[in-house]
C-alpha cells in the first residue's frame, strides 16, 4: 500500500532531492520500518497466518502514516510559499501509478489466461473500479470485507488505495482554504473533521459495516489523525523516559490488535482506535530527532528494506494468494503459502527497484506532461478492457462450445428479466406459472423458489394447474423473522396475511436453503425471543396456513455443489479433467443438513403436512450430482440451473395430480 508520497520516508518534491530541508522533515528510518510492520501484518493476515488474526489492521497503520507526511510536506511547503496542486498529484501519479498499473496489467493478463467468464467478468468490473480509484465504494457494495466471496477478487486489497487517492482529492484544498488563517484556524479544521469521520465510523460500524469498512467518510479520521500529529496539534515529548514508554505502549497496541482482533471484532468503529493510536504514539515518540528503543529496533536495516518495498509487497501479495487459490481449486498448504510470500517478497523487491525508482528518482526523463498523459492513457486502456470483459461476458469465446455450455450457466440466471422481475412483487401483482387458469396453489420462499418457479410451473401446466409466487431473495418463507443483514419479516408478513384471506389459493409450497437459518458460521437468523427461532416461527406460519384452511407442502433442502460449479467444472473440462470428481459427497449433504431436516421433520409432524425430497432426484447414497451427462446443475454454489430445476420438477408432480 502505498501509504504516502514518500519514497522510504522520504517526503518527494518531483525531481528534487528527495530529503527535505527542514528539520522536522528529516528522513526518519522507523517510519519505514514502521511500514514493515504494517505490511508484515497484512500479509500475514492475507496468508491464513496463525495467530495473526488481526492482520488487517495494518492498513490503519498506513493510513496515519500517510496523513502524517503529506501533512508535514503540503505544510514545509505552505511556509515556503511553494505548494503547487499541480506538482502535489505529480507526486502522487509517480507515487502511485507505475506499479499499480503494472499489478493490474499483469492481473488482467493471468484473469484473462484461469479465470472462468462469470470471475472473468466479476474482475473486469473491479478493474474499471481500481482504475478509477472508486474500488472502496464497488466492494463496499457488495458485501462485507471478510466474507468468503470477496476472497475471489484479486484486486480487493485496492480499497484502500482508493480511500487515500479521494482522500487528497479533497485534504490539499482544505488546506489551501484555512491556511491562511493561520496555525489554529486549520489544526482546528482538521480536529473537526477527525471527531465527525470518528463519529460516523463509530455509528456506521454499528448499522452498516460493511460500507462503514470500505467508504471514505468513516476512514479519513485515520489520516486525519497523523494530519494532526502534522500539524503539532499533540504536544512533543520532551523526556526520554515518557518517550521510552509511548514508544512502548505505541508498539503494544498495535500488537494487541494484530494479534488479539480477528473478522468478528467490530471494525473500525472505537476499536480502529487501538491501532492508529498505537501508531501516533510511534510517530510522536520518535519526532524531533528523537529515538527511542523501538524506534532503532524499527530503523534495522532490514526492517526498513520491508519498509521501502513494502508499497509494492501490498500491491503483489494478494492477487497472488487469490490466483493460487483459484488455479488450486480450493486452500493451500503450508508449503505452498511460503511459496506465494516469498515470491511476493521477490516481486515486491524487483518492482520498487525498477518500477518505483525510475519514476520518481532526480532527474527522470519523464516530465510532468508526458507522465499526465501516460496517466490517462493507462486509466483508458486499463477501462476499456475491462469494459471489453464485461461485454463479452468474460471474454466467453475464449472456450469450445461445449464448454462454454456450461460456464455460460453462471450468468444465464442475471439475462433472465423476465424471471427476476417476480422478485419480491406484491401479492396482488404477484408472477403465475402454469396453464392460464386462476391459480390455485402457491409457491413462497426465497431465491432457491425462485430458481425452480418454471420447472414447478411446468408440471403444474401438464395437470391444468398453475402457481402463483411470492419470492423474495434471502427472505424465508416464515412470519415474523429476519434473516441476518435482510429485513423480511414487513414482507413475510404481508404475504401471510394475504394467503391467509386468499379464498383461491388452497395449497402452500414452502421453499427456502433452510440451511442458511440454522448454519452457526454466522448466516443465521435474527429475532427476538433466542434460541431457535427458525423452527419457532415456521411452526407459527404452518399452523396459521393449516387454520386457515391451506394445505402446507414443506420442501427439504436441495443439496448445494459447495463450489462455483459452472467454473470450477468448465476449468476441469478444459483441462481435461473429469467433472465427476467434484460431485458432492452424500454424506456431506447430510451432515450439513442435519439439524434442517430435524426441524422440518417437527414442524407439523401431527400431520397436514405434504413432504417433498428434492435430494432423491440427485443423488444417491454415495454422491449428489453436481454435472449430469453434459448438463451442469448447479449456477452457483446452491442455487439450481434449469437442467437441475427440470430433474428436481417429479418431485413436485403428486402435488398437482392429487386434485
Amino acid at each position: 500500500m502505498s501509504g504516502e508520497t514518500a519514497a522510504g520516508g522520504r517526503l518527494e518534491r518531483g525531481g528534487e532531492d528527495p530529503r527535505p530541508r527542514h528539520a522536522h522533515l528529516r528522513y526518519r528510518p522507523d517510519i519505514d520500518g514502521l511500514r514493515a510492520v504494517a505490511v508484515l501484518a497484512v500479509v500475514a493476515f492475507h496468508a491464513g497466518l496463525w495467530p495473526v488474526t488481526g492482520g488487517f489492521v495494518g492498513v490503519d497503520v498506513f493510513f496515519v502514516i500517510s496523513g502524517y507526511l503529506i501533512t508535514s510536506l503540503i505544510v514545509q511547503e505552505l511556509e515556503r510559499g511553494a505548494f503547487s496542486l499541480t506538482r502535489f498529484y505529480e507526486r502522487r501519479i509517480r507515487r502511485i501509478f507505475p506499479a499499480l498499473f503494472t499489478v493490474l496489467a499483469a492481473c488482467a493478463l493471468f484473469a484473462f489466461l484461469v479465470f472462468a467468464p462469470e470471475d472473468m467478468r466479476q474482475f473486469s468490473r473491479t478493474l474499471t473500479a481500481t482504475a478509477l480509484f472508486v474500488s472502496n465504494f464497488f466492494f463496499a457494495s457488495r458485501t462485507d470485507y471478510f466474507d468468503a466471496p470477496l476472497d475471489t477478487h484479486p484486486l480487493l486489497h485496492t480499497w484502500s488505495l482508493a480511500v487515500e487517492e479521494q482522500f487528497y482529492i479533497v485534504f490539499p484544498l482544505l488546506l489551501l482554504l484555512t491556511y491562511r488563517f493561520g496555525r489554529k484556524v486549520w489544526a482546528g479544521a482538521i480536529g473537526a473533521l477527525f471527531v465527525v469521520s470518528l463519529a460516523a465510523s463509530v455509528w456506521l460500524t454499528n448499522t452498516d459495516p460493511a460500507a462503514a469498512f470500505f467508504v471514505t467518510p468513516t476512514r479519513a479520521w485515520e489520516l486525519m489523525l497523523g494530519a494532526l500529529l502534522a500539524a503539532g496539534a499533540v504536544p512533543a515529548i520532551r523526556s526520554q523516559a515518557v518517550r521510552e514508554v509511548a514508544a512502548l505502549a505505541g508498539i503494544g497496541l498495535i500488537g494487541l490488535a494484530v494479534f488479539a482482533f480477528s473478522p468478528e471484532t467490530p471494525f473500525p468503529g472505537w476499536t480502529a482506535l487501538v491501532p492508529c493510536l498505537g501508531t501516533a504514539l510511534l510517530i510522536q515518540s520518535a519526532g524531533h530527532g528523537a529515538q527511542s528503543t523501538v524506534s532503532r529496533a524499527l530503523s534495522l536495516k532490514p526492517v526498513v528494506f520491508v519498509g521501502l518495498i513494502s508499497y509494492s509487497l501490498y500491491l503483489w501479495h494478494w492477487p497472488l494468494l487469490v490466483f493460487a487459490r483459484y488455479v488450486n481449486f480450493g486452500p493451500l498448504d503450508t508449503l505452498q503459502v511460503v511459496g506465494i510470500v516469498a515470491a511476493s517478497f521477490l516481486l515486491a523487491a524487483l518492482s520498487w527497484a525498477f518500477i518505483e525508482q525510475p519514476f520518481r528518482r532526480k532527474g527522470t526523463p519523464i516530465g510532468r506532461p508526458v507522465l499526465f498523459r501516460a496517466a490517462a492513457a493507462a486509466i483508458a486502456v486499463t477501462v476499456a478492457f475491462a469494459g471489453a470483459g464485461v461485454w463479452t461476458d468474460g471474454f466467453l469465446r475464449r472456450y469450445p462450445a461445449e464448454i462454454v455450455s456450461v460456464l455460460d450457466a453462471a450468468s444465464a440466471f442475471d439475462r433472465d428479466k423476465a424471471l427476476k422481475s417476480c422478485l419480491r412483487r406484491a401479492p396482488g401483482d404477484a408472477c403465475v406459472f402454469g396453464a392460464p387458469v386462476k391459480p390455485a396453489y402457491a409457491v413462497w420462499g426465497d431465491s432457491h423458489a425462485l430458481v425452480l418457479l418454471r420447472a414447478i410451473g411446468e408440471i403444474a401446466a401438464q395437470h391444468g394447474k398453475s402457481i402463483k409466487a411470492y419470492v423474495s431473495p434471502g427472505c424465508p418463507p416464515v412470519a415474523d423473522l429476519d434473516r441476518k443483514g435482510k429485513a423480511c419479516a414487513a414482507f413475510s408478513d404481508t404475504v401471510l396475511q394475504d394467503l391467509e384471506s386468499s379464498k383461491d389459493i388452497g395449497t402452500v409450497i414452502l421453499i427456502s436453503r433452510f440451511s442458511q437459518d440454522v448454519d452457526p458460521a454466522g448466516q443465521g437468523l435474527t429475532g427476538a425471543g433466542g434460541g431457535q427461532p427458525l423452527a419457532r416461527q415456521l411452526k407459527i406460519t404452518v399452523d396459521r396456513l393449516r387454520d386457515a384452511g391451506k394445505t402446507v407442502v414443506m420442501v427439504y433442502p436441495v443439496p448445494e455443489a459447495g463450489f462455483p460449479a459452472p467454473a470450477v467444472i468448465g476449468r476441469l473440462l478444459a483441462s481435461g479433467r473429469d467433472p465427476a470428481s467434484q460431485n458432492t459427497p452424500f454424506a456431506a449433504f447430510e451432515r450439513r443438513e442435519k439439524d434442517v431436516f430435524a426441524i422440518l421433520d417437527r414442524t407439523g409432524a401431527e400431520g397436514g403436512v405434504i413432504r417433498v425430497y428434492p435430494h432423491k432426484f440427485l443423488c444417491d447414497r454415495e454422491r449428489c450430482l453436481v454435472y449430469d451427462g453434459g448438463a451442469i446443475l448447479y449456477r452457483d454454489t446452491t442455487h439450481l440451473t434449469e437442467a437441475g430445476a427440470a430433474l428436481v420438477a417429479p418431485a413436485f408432480a403428486p402435488i398437482f395430480a392429487g386434485d
